[in-house]
């Protein structure tokens, strides 16, 4: 029996018997300043523009800003200054290498900036969004979200993707009978005034319980305990047992309770049980039987 919603399952047994990384810094000579406004803030800024495909060296200056667009395939840097570097504009480069360096990269709002591989050689990188509308990095990067001077508050967001979780399933397994076999009347004071059934076995084979928080029980009928033939009637309970003593199941309460602490797959549970009846309360020949009732349900974990 498999289900993966939650039920109250019933299904029955006889009970019978017989009785007989990233930074770069860039400079030109070509220089000149100017101012840009965003948000009533005005930057002042050093214009430049690296031609694709050239070695710059940052010795003269260090300070440079980007405006406009720039599309740079292979840049290199090499300075001896802690470097500040402004983006406004839309900012693309395939390679950077960069070294002896310590650089400061400052995105400035709105600016488009995509970055695809660095390389670095005894230098250090400090990335500065204040509001970038496009944002592409090298994997590994570390960016500090900064808010602007205009900004009273600033919004991040949390996420989690988890995996798709399979439902639960279940299969439990009950006896087909519970049997006595052929048995005879005792005396009340003789040693063998008690037969029992071979064991018998309840199962539960389940998984994904833990993974959707829910808890499988099985339950015996609490009316199981009467064997009847005609009108004529046997009494008898549901044990388990050692070596020396056997102990009456509780019939209030269930048999098992599957709640999985951990990831279940496949997960067992086992009951074990004996029939138990007092040969010496007899009356009368014949074949006594009762249909015994199990249920099974599956609930939230700790219902």
């Amino acid at each position: 029996m498999k289900n993966s919603t939650k039920k109250l399952l019933s299904f029955a047994a006889a009970v019978m018997m017989s009785v007989s990384a990233m930074a770069f810094t860039f400079t030109a000579s070509a220089e000149y300043q100017t101012n840009y406004t965003y948000n009533d803030i005005t930057y002042e800024i050093a214009f430049i523009n690296i031609p694709t495909n050239t070695k710059t060296n940052g010795t003269d200056s260090n300070y440079v800003a980007y405006i406009g667009t720039n599309n740079l395939t292979n840049a290199y840097c090499n300075s001896s200054n802690d470097t500040t570097v402004d983006v406004y504009g839309t900012f693309t480069v395939e390679n950077f290498k960069y070294e002896n360096c310590n650089v400061t990269i400052n995105i400035m709002p709105g600016a488009k900036v995509s970055i695809t591989n660095f390389s670095t050689i005894s230098s250090t990188l400090k990335v500065n969004n204040y509001g970038a509308s496009e944002l592409n990095l090298p994997k590994g990067v570390i960016v500090n979200d900064i808010l602007s001077q205009n900004q009273k508050n600033g919004n991040t967001t949390a996420q989690v993707t988890s995996e798709t979780i399979a439902a639960p399933t279940y299969t439990v397994t009950i006896p087909k009978e519970i049997n006595f076999g052929t048995i005879q009347k005792t005396s009340e004071n003789s040693a063998d005034k008690y037969a029992y059934t071979p064991k018998n076995t309840v199962s539960v084979l389940h998984s994904n319980l833990y993974e959707n928080e829910k808890q499988i029980s099985v339950k015996i009928a609490e009316n199981a305990g009467t064997l009847t033939s005609g009108t004529n009637t046997l009494a008898y309970e549901f044990v388990t047992k050692n070596d020396t003593t056997d102990t009456k199941i509780d019939l209030t309460k269930p048999v098992i309770t599957a709640t999985p602490t951990e990831q279940d797959t496949a997960a067992e549970e086992i009951f074990e049980f004996y029939g138990k009846t007092d040969c010496s309360k007899i009356k009368v020949e014949g074949t006594f039987s009762q249909t015994v009732q199990f249920t099974v349900e599956m609930t939230d974990k700790g219902v």
